[in-house]
């Protein structure tokens, strides 16, 4: 099971009532901030990134749409889920939320276990997500770590045949390591002409350059 104690959940409501309410509900399980206005949430979430935010949409000055608006439009703060609270129930708001980017709606008046619910599944799936963008990461240094050791042996492999080739025959041996650049000079040449650009980037041309002398290897027979 996820240990979800250390995550943090922002209740954003201009109403002292109601932020004692959730807060009550909620601070046994997680931490909790707090803010009692749009600008207020907004300066919460940038001294402390939550993990969640409760936001009401009627308030003085900015409302919750505004405050969602603004979370949504900044990439730093763009992946926070956000859970409208209101006592409201048209399906036009409610659909507004969403476009926005919020999760899910509360109703007012509060029904304790079904915030708690809400707050869980919520959490649990941005949890989730944090772990599995993790697991994405280290597959992904994995692998690159990977390519960089094939991309090295294939290096040494050919080097060694070139040198072999050189040995046997010194002037087909310096064919070798002359392909070898003329494929490198030639392909950054090209790089610049449109029929190419998009194909010939600096990893192509690497392995373009590593792979050039294998042609006339196989025709020197080195065994």
């Amino acid at each position: 099971m996820q240990d979800l104690s250390n995550c943090t959940v922002l209740v954003v409501d201009d109403t002292e009532i109601n932020v004692e309410l959730l807060t009550a509900a909620l601070n046994s399980q997680y931490r909790i901030d707090v803010a009692y206005n749009g600008s207020g949430a907004l300066e919460s979430v940038q001294r402390a990134r939550p993990d969640l935010i409760l936001l009401d949409i009627k308030m003085p000055g900015m409302d919750g749409f505004e405050v969602c608006r603004r979370l949504k439009n900044d990439p730093l703060t763009a992946d926070i889920p956000v859970v409208f609270i209101t006592g409201m129930n048209h399906s036009t708001d409610k659909s507004q939320g969403f476009e926005l980017g919020a999760v899910d709606y509360i109703t007012k008046p509060f029904e304790i276990h079904e915030v708690r619910a809400r707050v869980k599944t919520h959490l649990t799936n941005t949890l989730a997500k944090k772990i599995l963008e993790t697991q994405n990461q280290i597959l992904e240094q994995k692998f690159k770590q990977r390519s960089r050791e094939l991309s090295l042996t294939q290096e040494v492999t050919i080097e060694c045949m070139a040198s072999l080739a050189e040995t046997r025959d010194p002037e087909t041996g310096g064919h070798i390591k002359r392909t070898k650049e003329y494929v490198r000079v030639l392909a950054e040449h090209l790089k610049h002409h449109p029929k190419f650009s998009h194909y010939l980037d600096e990893q192509t041309i690497d392995l373009l350059y590593k792979s050039a002398p294998l042609h006339d290897i196989g025709k020197v027979g080195v065994p």
